[in-house]
């Protein structure tokens, strides 16, 4: 029987996943309203400015993974969140 090393990750080149932010909300509760809009569509959100925690704001945005963001902006396009949609 052969002795088999268990394998060594290589943690080089992991790349993190990028999260874009695609919209700054005025309070959380529109923010949570336009974010469960994107769950219902499979798209993953982080709310708030955790990505950002300098901003200075009351405001709450909304960042998804920058593979989501065209699906993303085209939802909330069509729906009331487009007026604070991010560079649009």
């Amino acid at each position: 029987m052969e002795d088999r090393q268990p394998p060594i990750p290589n943690y080089v080149d992991a790349q993190p996943e990028k999260w874009i932010a695609i919209a700054l909300f005025p309070d959380e509760m529109t923010a949570h309203l336009a974010s469960s809009k994107l769950d219902a569509e499979g798209i993953e959100t982080i709310l708030g400015n955790q990505l950002n925690p300098y901003v200075g704001t009351n405001a709450t945005g909304i960042s998804v993974r920058s593979d989501d963001v065209k699906a993303a902006v085209a939802i909330l396009t069509d729906s009331p969140a487009r007026r604070w949609l991010v560079g649009q």
